[in-house]
């Protein structure tokens, strides 16, 4: 029978069915993984698809229990095969963590159990390098939906004083932005700005770091310099890729989120690189491989590029790979 054909039997079974064929009490969650794909199947049908009305009173536990099992890499090779049923995990912990009823039962109506939460599923996402699934859970609403309220706000509040307007823009505030900056750290994603950082500290502490891309150029030309650099850059995201499909075992996503999250990083490291040879490049290299007074002329060839752009590509594929060797956390993983 096709997976697709046992998921929707689940449809057809009473609860006292997926106890007699499937060791399930629907009264009481499992304690550990589901032990086969069957149980599974029961358990995410409990979850997220029966409504039944005698179950109501353990929809949230067994809510709860699918939740963990997404999150849990236990639960990864079960995943790969409830794929084929039309399954995705990263969408079922989307609906689970926009339930409010669930957040409510789950958390006894606590905002700051809420909080816990939600930081700790953005924190998965973001392992799966999936950012832009972070960010809506740590940024629930826009600078458009904040400007809107406030002006709305600002129109009913014309009558009162400034210090009642200033004490209700606070308390609005504190609802728009649940979360704190230390909380929305992690979507700049530190640990990689941190690596790539270590790579530019390797290559901008000695003259040798500083005449390597001048060195080049005159050997290879500006173009074979820019395809130095550039071979760097698809390294990194040729690793990046890899260890994002090695997560979430999907080609086509794996490459898009690989790819923006290696854009950030290019650009987080084109900025770095930027700042520290405009501030510091003439006085750095060796003066007959770099000199002072040309160093940012287009007559000789914008010197400063070449320190720019090589830096950038470099300090990223150092940045990466260091993290690889030094800790089993992905370039994402949240500090």
């Amino acid at each position: 029978m096709k997976l697709k054909t046992i998921k929707d039997s689940f449809s057809q079974k009473s609860l006292h069915d997926l106890k007699k064929f499937y060791n399930l009490d629907f009264q009481k969650p499992l304690s550990s993984p589901p032990q086969n794909l069957e149980q599974a199947l029961a358990a995410w049908h409990l979850a997220m698809e029966n409504t039944s009305p005698r179950l109501e009173e353990y929809k949230a536990s067994w809510q709860n229990y699918w939740l963990n099992c997404c999150l849990s890499s236990k639960c990864d090779h079960m995943f790969l095969i409830l794929k084929a049923c039309g399954i995705d995990r990263e969408d079922n912990v989307e609906d689970l963590i926009n339930n409010e009823v669930f957040l409510n039962k789950i958390t006894l109506e606590s905002k700051a159990g809420e909080g816990v939460y939600k930081k700790t599923i953005a924190d998965w996402y973001l392992r799966r390098y999936n950012g832009t699934m972070a960010r809506k859970i740590l940024k629930p609403f826009s600078c458009w939906d904040k400007l809107k309220l406030f002006y709305n706000l600002w129109k009913i509040l014309e009558p009162f004083s400034c210090w009642d307007k200033l004490k209700l823009f606070y308390h609005s505030w504190k609802i728009v932005e649940p979360f704190s900056c230390w909380d929305k750290l992690n979507l700049f994603y530190p640990r990689m700005l941190v690596a790539i950082i270590i790579g530019l500290l390797a290559l901008i502490t000695g003259q040798e770091g500083w005449d390597l891309p001048h060195k080049l150029a005159d050997r290879i030309g500006y173009f074979g310099l820019t395809g130095v650099s550039i071979g760097f850059l698809a390294i990194s995201f040729i690793y990046l890729n890899y260890e994002c499909y090695n997560i979430i075992l999907d080609k086509k996503k794996s490459f898009l989120r690989a790819l923006r999250v290696g854009l950030y990083g290019f650009g987080a490291s084109l900025i770095f690189s930027t700042i520290i040879c405009i501030a510091v490049g003439p006085i750095s290299g060796t003066t007959d491989v770099m000199a002072p007074d040309t160093y940012y002329t287009l007559q000789a060839g914008l010197p400063v590029f070449k320190n720019i752009f090589f830096f950038a590509s470099v300090a990223l594929f150092i940045g990466i790979f260091i993290q690889v060797f030094w800790e089993k956390e992905t370039i994402t993983e949240p500090l």
